[in-house]
């Protein structure tokens, strides 16, 4: 597509940013319980995107037998957010530096003390209320949502200031300060926002998500239907009533057509 350019731009993402998709589309009802177990998972997999893609998609992110706490609703959310987030910023920011455009990328890493979302941490949207300074609105809708007290932390203020000076900073000059580097296709610098500091001392990590979003695009996994499959055959995983063994799975999905192909 044609762009401007002329324009510097930043873009970024969240770190758990599609967990605020997978979680309640995949039907668990909370962050707590309603475990997906690894057979769960092969199955989503395999019926969602088909044999093949199912297996280059687990070379990338391996599911693995739940024990206690653990189980793979994790690995879906970040299989997703590479696939909907991390990789598309990453392909649009080096398209950028190809045609000597300026973009400087982020991974907003802080979980907000009074969000009101569903599911804690860094997801969609939870960078917003530092950017614009109104955490405290944010804290006033948790408490009127859940009927608790919250106040924000002085954490989540001072990491509000650094991103408001940066993207206010940024508005103005068109730059930014150089502890936050311009993204290029050798280091690939991602700006950490997790926690407060000085213009000169940011913190910034290369090559972020790199191997991961280089291992989807050589098995041809960077369409959203990568995303999308699986969420359509979830719910239909999850309702087994029993657990199918490999072989049983296996034979399963090939009888039944894949969501996409």
């Amino acid at each position: 597509g044609k762009f401007n350019k002329g324009i510097p731009i930043i873009m970024g993402w969240n770190l758990f940013d599609a967990k605020l998709f997978t979680y309640p589309g995949f039907h668990f009802p909370s962050d707590e319980g309603s475990l997906l177990t690894l057979e769960q998972t092969k199955c989503t997999l395999r019926r969602g995107l088909g044999q093949e893609k199912a297996a280059k998609l687990m070379e990338v992110y391996p599911p693995r037998r739940s024990y206690g706490v653990f189980d793979n609703r994790g690995l879906l959310g970040e299989m997703s957010t590479d696939v909907l987030f991390a990789c598309p910023n990453s392909r649009a920011a080096a398209a950028m530096a190809a045609q000597n455009g300026s973009a400087w990328v982020y991974s907003f890493r802080r979980e907000p003390t009074c969000s009101p979302l569903s599911f804690p941490g860094p997801v969609h949207g939870a960078e917003l209320a530092f950017v614009f300074g109104n955490q405290e609105k944010m804290a006033a809708f948790y408490r009127h949502q859940t009927w608790s007290h919250c106040t924000v932390a002085p954490q989540d203020k001072a990491l509000s200031q650094t991103m408001m000076r940066l993207w206010g900073d940024f508005a103005r000059q068109g730059a930014q300060p150089a502890a936050w580097p311009q993204w290029s296709a050798d280091a690939q610098p991602v700006l950490k926002l997790e926690l407060a500091s000085s213009l000169s001392r940011l913190s910034v990590e290369t090559g972020f998500r790199k191997g991961q979003c280089e291992a989807l695009a050589k098995a041809g996994l960077q369409a959203a239907t990568t995303y999308v499959g699986p969420y359509l055959a979830l719910p239909y995983c999850q309702d087994f009533g029993r657990r199918l063994s490999d072989q049983e799975e296996k034979a399963q999905a090939r009888r039944a057509p894949s969501v996409f192909v």
